[in-house]
C-alpha cells in the first residue's frame, strides 16, 4: 500500500497522462484531417517525448495500436508500424511516473475511432468495457463503505461475470487490473481471478489499474473483415476508505475524428 507521497506522486503522474492523451489525439486528429501519413511509431515517439518533457520516466514504450493490432492486448509497434487509417479503432495504453525512485506510477488505456462516427460494433463493446470499468469501482466502494474490503480476486469475477452476460465471455484475454508503485505492475493486490488468484483485500492505500478489455476476430462488414479491441483503463487508489480514481474524467465515449 502507498502512503500519502505515494498516492501524491500518483495523483500528479496520472493527471499528465491524461494531458497527453488529449494532447496526442488533437495531433493524430490534425494530421489525419491534412490527408498525411501517420504510423503507430511516430503516435508512441510523441508520447515517449511528452513524458521527457513533464519529467516523467517509463519501462517501456506505450501501446499504440490501429485496426486488427488493437485486438491484441499486448500489441507492440515495430519502427514505423502500420498506417493509421480511416475507419479503424485506435488503442492508446500509456504508463510512467515522476522522474527518480519514489516516483509512483500511472497507467490508462483510451479507445479513438478514426472516423467521425462510431460504427455500432464499436460502440457496444465500448459501452460494455465502459460500464464494466465502473461497476469494478462501484463495487469497491460498495464493500468498504460495508467495512468488508474486497478481495482482489473478487472484483475480477464480478467484472468478468457482468461482461459475460453481455456476450463476450469468450473474448476476455487478461485480468481486469494490477498493482501500481514504484513499478507499474506493483507488489500490491491484484484484480484477479484467473491468471494468478489473488485473495490479498483492497485496503487503505491500495493502489490498482481498472481496465477491463474484449478483444474480438475478424468481423463481417467491418472494415475489410478485420477484429479490433477495446480497452478502457483507470487507476484507483483507497483513501478514506473509499475508491478514488485518479487523474481525471474517466473516458464515456471513444475519441473521434
Amino acid at each position: 500500500t502507498l502512503g500519502p507521497e505515494g498516492i501524491a506522486s500518483h495523483e500528479r503522474a496520472a493527471v499528465h497522462l491524461y494531458a497527453i492523451v488529449a494532447e496526442v489525439w488533437g495531433r493524430i486528429r490534425d494530421r489525419l484531417r491534412e490527408g498525411r501519413r501517420l504510423g503507430e511509431g511516430e503516435v508512441q515517439g510523441w508520447m515517449l517525448s511528452a513524458f521527457d518533457q513533464r519529467g516523467l520516466e517509463t519501462d517501456s514504450a506505450p501501446v499504440v495500436a490501429v485496426g486488427p493490432h488493437s485486438a491484441d492486448p499486448h500489441y507492440e509497434p515495430q519502427a514505423d508500424g502500420a498506417l493509421l487509417e480511416s475507419g479503424a479503432v485506435l488503442q492508446l495504453d500509456l504508463w510512467a511516473k515522476e522522474r527518480g525512485p519514489e516516483g509512483v506510477y500511472a497507467d490508462i488505456s483510451w479507445v479513438g475511432y478514426l472516423g467521425p462516427s462510431v460504427p455500432a460494433e464499436v460502440k457496444r463493446a465500448f459501452a460494455a468495457v465502459r460500464d464494466a470499468r465502473d461497476l469494478a469501482v462501484a463495487f469497491i466502494a460498495e464493500r468498504l463503505a460495508a467495512g468488508a474490503p474486497p478481495e482482489g480476486r473478487e472484483v475480477d469475477q464480478a467484472v468478468r461475470a457482468f461482461l459475460a452476460q453481455a456476450g463476450y465471455g469468450e473474448h476476455l484475454r487478461h485480468r481486469t487490473g494490477h498493482a501500481i508503485d514504484q513499478r507499474v505492475h506493483g507488489f500490491g493486490a491484484n484484480l484477479d481471478s484467473v491468471e494468478f488468484p489473488d485473495p490479498r483485500r483492497l485496503l487503505e492505500g491500495a493502489c490498482f489499474s481498472v481496465e477491463p478489455g474484449v478483444y474480438l476476430p475478424g468481423l463481417p462488414g467491418f472494415p475489410r473483415g478485420a477484429g479490433f479491441g477495446v480497452r478502457t483503463e483507470v487507476d484507483v487508489y483507497i483513501a478514506g476508505m473509499r475508491p478514488v480514481v485518479s487523474g481525471g474524467r474517466p473516458q464515456t465515449e471513444p475519441l473521434t475524428l
